[in-house]
């Protein structure tokens, strides 16, 4: 029988309690076992594997664990191969269970200064041409929306990022790379079940959380993800191939992020137009809409469409003001205050509650209802607006809304700072 793995790389995290080794043989002597001895009788094929080495009380090697990566999908399948002090091979047990194997291996320390993002996008496997390219886009994507956006790759890809970042309030978090219903592997270890039920409640909480893995869906990994307060969690049911899993990771989240699906619906429609099988990606927890947007109708132009105060056209933008993106962070609310991140969300507070502004070109405010043509809106706290005019000249005002937080009714209140207009009877 063919060797369908000869050629194929294997790497070592790190030897027991996390220490590195420069003993060429020693590492030598595990290449060889892997490659002779292991991948020469599987009939799957593999793009590479990564071991562990676990040392007994003496210091001796006493077995190896193999996480090998599958070619055509993102499955990690794990061994335990025991090993005697000159790496003889005494026993090989496949569908390896690891978890609590290195829970004593002395993680390495992070040197980064941690930034805040929105969005981490993360793969430990770039040489493959359709992580690294599903990880630029989706990255490419949130920036695009508005939000920070972070990517890890390869070296980056580590568990100590991972940790970090899951727990750090993200808005979303996504790893395209191996995994098992236990773990996902990464760049220099991996991440399993044990570490999530270690965590908290509200640890993961308000993240997304995303692993384009192989059957990630299921006991022990999908309960403790959700146990550790994620707001949502998608992943494999089953095995997920190589190239159509991105395309549906990919088309979900320009879904929720630019069409505002809501995510159960995203998921199916997109498996279905994107995905050879259906019912392989899962979700649990929150399903509907990403971004929450709280919306009321405040008069913005003169316009026939917009007759009268409080009888607007919802469809017409030129009709109605976005006054703020609860899940926006130009614009988040915090403890009754606009934050400010974006230079155009302007903050003053006047009252408890949250300021939104609008912004007028300078020169815009003239006062005694006298309408300057050249007055055009050009942006509402963050969102940019088209030219909407049509060549009509524009009512110039100034005004400020609030949204009183503690009012049951969600009264809005105007200050009335600014030149009125008669539009019609109210």
């Amino acid at each position: 029988m063919a060797n369908l793995n000869e050629n194929v790389q294997v790497e070592l995290f790190a030897f027991d309690k996390g220490k590195k080794t420069r003993d060429i043989k020693a590492i030598s002597s595990i290449v060889e076992v892997v490659k002779k001895d292991v991948l020469s009788k599987d009939n799957i094929e593999y793009m590479k594997v990564k071991v562990k080495v676990k040392n007994n009380k003496e210091g001796k090697p006493e077995y190896l664990v193999l996480y090998k990566l599958r070619k055509d999908s993102y499955m990690a399948d794990v061994s335990q191969v025991k090993i005697d002090s000159n790496y003889t091979v005494k026993e090989i047990s496949n569908n390896y269970n690891d978890e609590g194997d290195f829970d004593e291996v002395e993680e390495e320390e992070e040197n980064n200064s941690y930034d805040t993002y929105d969005f981490v996008f993360a793969t430990p496997v770039s040489y493959i041409a359709t992580a690294l390219d599903a990880i630029n886009n989706l990255h490419n994507m949130a920036i695009a929306a508005g939000y920070r956006s972070k990517k890890l790759l390869d070296s980056e890809a580590t568990v100590a990022n991972y940790k970090h970042y899951l727990t750090s309030g993200l808005k979303g978090f996504v790893n395209v790379g191996h995994g098992s219903p236990s773990l996902i592997v990464l760049d220099d270890g991996r991440l399993d079940s044990h570490w999530f039920t270690s965590l908290g409640g509200t640890s993961l909480n308000p993240t997304v959380v995303y692993f384009n893995s192989c059957q990630v869906f299921n006991a022990p990994l999908q309960p403790a993800v959700m146990h550790s307060g994620a707001r949502t969690f998608i992943g494999g049911i089953t095995n997920l191939l190589i190239g159509p899993s991105e395309r549906v990771c990919k088309c979900f989240w320009q879904d929720i992020l630019l069409n505002h699906k809501h995510m159960g619906e995203a998921l199916h429609d997109c498996e279905i137009s994107n995905y050879p099988n259906q019912n392989s990606h899962g979700i649990s927890g929150d399903l509907g809409a990403f971004k929450k947007l709280v919306i009321r109708p405040t008069l913005l132009l003169r316009d026939p469409r917009c007759r009268i105060r409080r009888t607007l056209d919802m469809s017409d933008l030129r009709c109605v003001r976005p006054t703020i993106l609860r899940h926006d962070h130009r614009c988040e609310i915090i403890r009754r205050t606009l934050s400010l991140s974006d230079p155009r969300c302007i903050r003053k507070t006047f009252r408890p509650g949250c300021l939104i502004r609008e912004t007028f070109k300078p020169g815009c405010f003239i006062p005694h209802k006298t309408l300057n043509p050249s007055c055009r809106i050009t942006m509402v706290c963050g969102i940019d607006i088209p030219d909407i005019n049509d060549g009509m000249p524009l009512p110039t005002r100034e005004y400020n809304t609030y949204y009183d937080q503690d009012n049951d009714d969600e009264s809005w209140y105007e200050e009335d700072n600014y030149t009125d207009w008669d539009m019609g009877d109210d």
